[in-house]
């Protein structure tokens, strides 16, 4: 995908549904998610089943969004060129000075940011987070610092998505997901912690009106002003690997509460103490891959794999958000050094640094000394004594006699010969 301004085409046409096209396909249909508008014209063909299960998850995400788009405008942050859309992600975070350097990106209103992911089949992709404070992996709960690049695991079915430190995320919950949905009376509030936070939240069409609601993050407090956006029940979740994550409703909430209109002040749970460095980082070579595992360290935890050249570092991220102690990667090249770390991360923090790995490919094949070279002109090797034994060994000849005359030494069956 080209670099600079995103362009969201408006339709899509697949004819037939090849492994490449419905790859194509599946990328295209998750970023119109995030645009204005988007429609598909007829297909020759059905889409295979994973991948309609893929897309009905996106299109659900797009409905589960809904108050969020009604109460932060985020579909206008694109602005209409043409016969599409186009917009650069400078425009909406103009402080992160590399966002021009990175892949195409794009803003989902004040609280979301999104990348594309690749057609190709990759296991991650590198993700550059912009502006200050942190940013939350919307599938896996694990945060991270701002103005850095991480790796994210990548699979068909997700486009890497993150939320800001301090945003407050109403989804809808739908019809399926439990009663009350249908009027929209029913929403689940994700709050990221990590940062203050405001949202005014704009009930959908029947009910209008503000509600203002603020987070104080050192306080962990969350604040329901009133309004007059009618009744409604708030499922309040501290987003959290585990917990308040992906496209479905969070099945535990940490707090549910009736709002009639009155203001609000709730206490959220404290979060657990960060966990301590796993133990155990070990390696081995399995079907043609290097494995590398270590012990888990608890419930509602991710990992974060790291690597680096020299044992004190410093250390790049390998891979981030894995889900289960393990992960695979290509065999070290020959000669190949390199130091590993891994960390824990959960809703108290990321751990501190195991003990460094180290995995060695074998050994490079010691180099030969470079054979001198001949100069015609002078007769001499200008670079190192010529040793003609050891041009004979290297030209698999044999030197079966020697003779010397006028100070230069001649080996038999060469036809060269080298100043003493």
């Amino acid at each position: 995908m080209r670099r600079g301004p995103l362009r969201a085409a408006r339709s899509a046409y697949i004819r037939p549904f090849t492994p490449m096209a419905t790859a194509l396909f599946t990328r295209w249909f998750q970023f119109q998610i995030f645009a204005p508008d988007s429609r598909l014209h007829r297909t020759d063909g059905v889409a295979p089943a994973p991948t309609q299960r893929e897309l009905v998850d996106f299109i659900r995400l797009r409905r589960r969004l809904e108050p969020y788009i009604v109460s932060t405008g985020a579909a206008r942050v694109f602005t209409r060129r043409g016969d599409g859309h186009d917009w650069n992600a400078a425009m909406n975070l103009s402080t992160f000075a590399r966002v021009a350097e990175q892949a195409p990106a794009f803003a989902f209103g004040p609280g979301l940011w999104g990348q594309p992911a690749p057609v190709a089949a990759v296991e991650d992709l590198r993700v550059s987070l912009p502006g200050n404070g942190a940013w939350f992996d919307f599938w896996r709960g694990a945060s991270y610092p701002a103005g850095q690049a991480i790796r994210t695991p990548v699979s068909p079915g997700l486009l890497p998505l993150f939320a800001r430190a301090g945003s407050i995320l109403p989804l809808a919950v739908l019809d399926e997901d439990g009663p009350g949905a249908a009027a929209g009376r029913v929403v689940e509030l994700r709050v990221y912690p990590g940062a203050d936070g405001r949202l005014d939240f704009r009930p959908d069409g029947a009910a209008p009106g503000v509600i203002p609601m603020t987070w104080n993050n050192r306080d962990r407090e969350l604040r329901i002003g009133a309004g007059s956006g009618g009744h409604h029940r708030f499922e309040i979740v501290v987003a959290r690997p585990g917990r308040g994550i992906g496209v479905e409703r969070a099945e535990r909430p940490d707090l549910t509460v009736e709002h009639h209109g009155e203001e609000l002040v709730l206490r959220l749970p404290e979060p657990p103490p960060r966990p301590h460095a796993p133990g155990g980082l070990g390696a081995s070579i399995q079907d043609g891959g290097l494995r590398l595992t270590w012990h888990e360290v608890g419930p509602d935890v991710i990992y974060r794999l790291k690597r680096a050249s020299r044992p004190e570092g410093p250390f790049e991220d390998v891979a981030s958000a894995l889900p289960a102690s393990g992960h695979r990667l290509p065999p070290p090249a020959r000669g190949e050094v390199s130091h590993f770390v891994v960390t824990a991360t959960n809703a108290g923090g990321e751990s501190e640094a195991s003990a460094v790995l180290t995995v060695a490919g074998e050994p490079a094949p010691a180099a030969e000394e470079p054979v001198a070279r001949w100069d015609e002109r002078t007769e001499r090797a200008p670079t190192q004594r010529f040793d003609p034994g050891r041009w004979a060994r290297l030209a698999g000849v044999s030197v079966p006699a020697r003779s010397t005359s006028g100070g230069r030494t001649k080996l038999a069956g060469l036809g060269v010969a080298a100043g003493a």
